[in-house]
């Protein structure tokens, strides 16, 4: 995960999200603030936060530290919705405070 991070935090560049089978991991607030900056900062497309929300949720080896973290996974999962910047912030701060 940290080489994509680094990729996609500079514009023009790529990161790469292999979902594949091995150990369980846990989803933290960590893990999912990585997509919802890069909303905020424009360098992750709305199309490609919602295929690996959707990707990590899906995945039968991904679990999930408390019920915030996979509630916004949940929304960003959601293609059809156009987030706002006011509902990126929002994300940002519940992710911040824990709630």
């Amino acid at each position: 995960m940290t080489e994509c991070v680094t990729a996609a935090s500079k514009p023009g560049s790529v990161g790469h999200v292999i979902i594949t089978e091995g150990p369980n991991t846990i989803i933290d607030r960590r893990h999912v603030d990585v997509l919802v900056n890069g909303l905020a900062d424009g360098t992750l497309p709305v199309q490609a936060a919602a295929y690996v929300a959707d990707a990590l949720i899906m995945s039968d080896d991904f679990n999930f530290a408390d019920e915030g973290v996979l509630e916004v996974l949940f929304f960003l999962s959601d293609e059809s919705a156009r987030l706002s910047r006011e509902e990126v912030q929002a994300l940002q701060s519940r992710l911040s405070t824990g709630l």
